[in-house]
């Protein structure tokens, strides 16, 4: 076990006696102790919520109780290793995939671990990609769906286990693994095609809370990472986390009082400043406080892979966040926080001991933002606006199957090959549209660009610009993400979090044309759908929001838009 606690350390500066107050405020409180005897009033009184909240920590002790299933995960592993696969597929939304994708991206893949792979998407080139990536006969797919009927992870479990029947027959079966809860329609599913292995989750499991359970875990396991080592980092800290029910003597309280009391405070984004080598992680982060704490028009704004800049391109509405491992170091960085610090901004310092320490900080920041939502009064695992998504992008689907087309949106203005919608129509040209509507002034704005796109290095490359010169000009927090995977994650903030927020959604045409398997429509369709969905849905929760639809060359388009933005 490890000896001390990964370092953490807090400058506040004007914001200290308010933190030291909230600390006094939540021992009094008893709120650790609360949390332990599983006190669901410590969130919200009513009986609905309360049922929710008591179903729904099971979080607590699933570092100790996956590590008595290692032996079993282990075997697996080896019987998968010894049917000679060498690749593994992860298909999943929200929290069940990018816990597996912190681990791919964070980690090196043992000498016999299999290759993994993640999709969390129904754009049809990307999934092309993978097909042609991965040789289908050496691989396992592996689908991750607590529910077990989200529509996207079904519809990719269904689109691969075709393609492998058509190769392997009646063993088709042996390529594929769910991991969801007992009793859902996959793991009837699992049982008829005759699935591999079926992992069932321990009960009260929120997605956003899982990415110590089986949907870390066994994808952990299959690249053949030190699961045991991952596993004892998050006991300790979970042991700390319990016996530590004074605030001050426990980092995660800590880190709940300083995030929950500074969104009262209204300094409620939460700016994660990463290294590389950690970048995955805030990913996962950011649907974890995302999901959390967004709705009830309250909530944290968590900002991953933004440029930092000096303190005069930073509004009064930030709180750093700097997470790092001990022995890599960034001169530039440190810098650039030095001045931030000097310039009044709060800033926290996580100081991990190797990557091992991030499942400890799985852990830890899954306290911190349950202790948070305490603090802020909501209920930070139930999802209202996932939920609505998902229901409108069905409808839209519905309707599509019965009526053969997607209703059609008629374009504001359309220059070259941008086509841009939005909610009002008297603008004379894009340049008009685009400084009428990030011009407007409103105190705590962000901006959130929401890319419908084929994710891919040099989409990724064009977004970061085009974001770095938005928030250079306006001075305000800003986000970039790819549909659909935002809408398991910032997409519940967007509609349940604060109206503070300014969204442009970039679409495209798709090159690559597949077809949903069982449905008359394809993955396109189903994006669209994503896309049409979301747009329609934030304009009734009155948010600004305008489309930008790239006709043609996505990356023209793109550095169509970026001129236009730089120009006007």
């Amino acid at each position: 076990m490890k000896a001390v606690i990964n370092e953490m350390e807090y400058e506040l500066g004007s914001f200290a006696g308010t933190i030291e107050k909230r600390l006094r405020s939540m021992e009094e409180e008893q709120i650790n102790e609360r949390i332990w005897n599983r006190d669901a009033t410590l969130w919200k009184d009513d009986e609905k919520s309360t049922q929710m909240i008591s179903n729904s920590l099971g979080w607590l002790d699933i570092a100790t109780k996956m590590a008595s299933e290692v032996p079993q995960i282990l075997q697996f592993v080896r019987e998968v290793q010894a049917a000679r696969f060498t690749h593994v597929v992860v298909m999943g939304m929200g929290g069940s995939s990018l816990a597996p994708q912190v681990f791919e991206r964070t980690f090196e893949t043992g000498k016999n671990g299999l290759e993994l792979t993640l999709i969390d998407t129904t754009d049809p080139a990307t999934i092309q990609a993978v097909e042609r990536e991965v040789p289908l006969k050496k691989t396992l797919f592996i689908i991750t769906d607590k529910s077990g009927v989200t529509a996207e992870t079904n519809a990719l479990g269904d689109y691969f286990y075709k393609k492998v029947k058509a190769n392997e027959g009646k063993k088709a079966g042996s390529h594929f693994v769910a991991i969801t809860d007992p009793g859902t329609p996959l793991v009837e599913k699992a049982q008829a095609l005759h699935y591999r292995h079926t992992f069932l989750n321990f009960e009260g499991i929120s997605e956003h809370y899982s990415a110590l359970s089986y949907a870390g875990i066994v994808p952990a396991a299959l690249m053949e990472l030190d699961v045991e080592a991952l596993l004892e980092r998050a006991i300790w800290m979970q042991q700390s986390c319990q016996t530590h029910n004074f605030p001050p003597e426990n980092s995660a309280l800590q880190l709940g009082a300083i995030m929950g009391e500074m969104a009262h405070q209204t300094w409620n984004k939460l700016t994660l400043v990463l290294p590389d080598s950690l970048s995955a992680f805030g990913m996962w982060l950011e649907q974890l406080i995302a999901i959390s704490t967004g709705k009830e028009g309250k909530g944290i704004l968590p900002i991953t892979g933004e440029a930092l800049l000096n303190p005069s391109y930073y509004r009064h509405d930030r709180l750093f966040v700097h997470l790092h491992l001990y022995d890599e170091h960034q001169p530039e960085v440190t810098e650039k926080l030095h001045e931030l610090k000097a310039a009044g901004y709060p800033l926290v310092t996580i100081t991990l001991e190797d990557k091992l320490d991030i499942a400890g900080e799985c852990y830890r920041w899954q306290m911190a933002v349950a202790a948070a939502s305490a603090v802020i009064g909501i209920n930070p695992f139930d999802q209202p606006n996932v939920r609505e998504s998902k229901q409108r992008t069905s409808q839209i689907l519905s309707k599509f199957e019965k009526e053969g087309a997607l209703a059609k949106m008629v374009p504001t203005i359309t220059e070259d090959q941008l086509a841009f919608f939005t909610y009002r129509n008297k603008f004379k040209n894009a340049t008009g549209l685009l400084d009428t509507f990030m011009d407007a002034e409103h105190v705590g704005d962000y901006l959130a660009i929401q890319a419908f796109l084929p994710e891919e290095p040099r989409t990724n490359k064009l977004l970061q610009k085009f974001r770095t010169i938005l928030q250079q000009r306006l001075k305000r927090a800003t986000t970039v993400a790819y549909g659909p995977r935002f809408l398991h994650s910032t997409g519940q903030y967007h509609k349940g979090g604060p109206n503070t927020g300014l969204f442009i959604q970039l679409t495209a045409d798709d090159v690559v044309e597949m077809n949903v398997p069982g449905k008359n429509y394809s993955f396109g369709i189903f994006k669209r759908a994503q896309a049409d969905g979301d747009f329609t849905l934030m304009l009734t929760h009155s948010r600004r929001i305008i489309r930008v639809d790239l006709n043609g060359d996505i990356h023209q388009g793109m550095g169509k838009l970026i001129d236009l933005v730089t120009q006007s």
